[in-house]
C-alpha cells in the first residue's frame, strides 16, 4: 500500500506563481473595498465551527453525513464516524455556513440530527 501511495503524484495544493499571488491579492482588496461600501462585515462566524469565513471561499468545514442516536440509556455517538459529543466537529467536508442551526430530534426513530445540516 505505501508503494502504491508512493507511486501517486502529490495534489498540486497551490500554484505560488507571482501573477497569480497579485491577482489575488486585487481580489482581496477588492472585496474589501466592497464590504467597506456596504459596510457590511466581509467575514461571517460559522455555526458549525465558530470559525470566521469569507463567503466568496468554498470548503473549509465538517459535517455529519447520518445523525445521533443515543445518549439515554446507552451512550450516544454519531453513527458515521462514532464520535460522542453532540457538537463534535463533523467527519464530512463542507462549505461554511452562517444559516442558525437547531438540533432536533426525529420521534419515530429517536435519532437527533442538525437543521439544517
Amino acid at each position: 500500500v505505501r508503494k502504491i501511495a508512493q507511486a501517486q503524484s502529490p495534489d498540486i495544493v497551490d500554484d505560488c506563481s507571482k501573477e497569480l499571488f497579485e491577482l489575488r491579492c486585487l481580489l482581496d482588496d477588492a472585496r474589501d473595498a466592497i464590504s467597506a461600501e456596504t459596510g457590511q462585515s466581509r467575514y461571517k462566524t460559522c455555526t458549525r465551527c465558530n470559525q470566521q469565513f469569507d463567503e466568496y471561499t468554498k470548503g473549509g468545514c465538517k459535517n455529519h453525513r447520518a445523525y445521533y442516536v443515543g445518549g439515554n440509556i446507552i451512550e450516544g455517538r454519531w453513527v458515521c464516524c462514532r464520535q460522542q459529543e453532540k457538537d463534535s466537529p463533523g467527519c464530512d467536508p463542507c462549505d461554511h455556513t452562517d444559516i442558525v442551526r437547531v438540533f432536533t430530534q426525529d420521534p419515530s426513530y429517536g435519532t437527533w440530527t442538525w437543521q439544517p445540516s
